[in-house]
């Protein structure tokens, strides 16, 4: 008599990240010690919701949240093996916030200042500024990787204060809520015959008012 022994093996992958709102291919690779007497190989992935279709090797993976994916192969003899990958979603960061604005002394510039947070999977920075009251447009974006500070060229920090928020947007262009707004000091000088007078505007931050 001839014992023959089934051994199935699966590779489900390496682990994979993505952007919340992106997608990618899952891969397992299955084989048998003995193909011929194992026949077809079924694939079993679970969980099948966020997946394109969970009886084939390679499922398209939409998770909103990091999501481990098992796979189990089945031969026509019953034999199964099973292995495992984790889909991390990555999400942009929402806990960004201003350090400070304050004025760059040789281009009489507000300077909007802040400190990236690595490992966020963060691609660049949008800077906004207060036109309208609650009214905000974007007036530049900083790449990740080349500064943490803006200048506002179109700023007059000598005649009035201004409003700045920032954002984050990642590497799918998923834009992060604005941060915190930070206000501007300005001193305003005004006079009346021989009256002079001096109004200060205090510097806002949002977040932890101070002055």
């Amino acid at each position: 008599a001839d014992l023959q022994v089934l051994e199935i093996a699966v590779d489900a992958g390496a682990d994979i990240v993505i952007c919340n709102g992106s997608y990618d291919t899952l891969q397992a690779n299955a084989l048998s010690n003995h193909p011929t007497l194992s026949g077809e190989l079924i694939f079993h992935w679970s969980p099948a919701v966020t997946l394109s279709n969970s009886e084939i090797s390679n499922p398209v993976a939409s998770p909103f949240v990091g999501t481990n994916y098992m796979v189990t192969v089945t031969d026509q003899n019953g034999c199964t093996a099973t292995d495992q990958v984790f889909v991390d979603v990555s999400q942009v960061y929402q806990n960004q916030e201003i350090c400070v604005v304050t004025v760059d002394p040789t281009l009489n510039k507000n300077k909007i200042i802040w400190s990236n947070t690595m490992n966020m999977g963060t691609e660049f920075t949008n800077i906004y500024k207060e036109y309208a009251t609650d009214t905000y447009t974007l007036i530049g974006t900083v790449n990740y990787e080349s500064a943490e500070f803006f200048i506002d060229e179109n700023s007059n920090p000598l005649s009035h204060g201004d409003k700045y928020k920032i954002s984050l947007v990642d590497s799918c262009g998923n834009e992060s809520a604005r941060s915190f707004y930070h206000k501007t000091m300005n001193l305003t000088i005004s006079s009346y015959n021989f009256t002079m007078g001096l109004m200060w505007d205090a510097y806002v931050d949002e977040n932890n008012p101070y002055y």
